[in-house]
């Protein structure tokens, strides 16, 4: 019987949760740090 996939896809299917997860903690420290709201916009005088 021939497995329609290889044992790295598996892997690569595997560490993407982790690698999302890691994504989401950065995104969720940079919104902490401003309090979650948006800077303010620069003049271009």
């Amino acid at each position: 019987m021939d497995v329609p996939f290889e044992h790295r896809d598996v892997t690569t299917v595997m560490a993407l949760p982790g690698d999302i997860q890691v994504g989401v903690r950065e995104i969720r420290n940079l919104l902490e740090e401003d309090n979650g709201e948006e800077e303010a916009p620069e003049d271009d005088a």
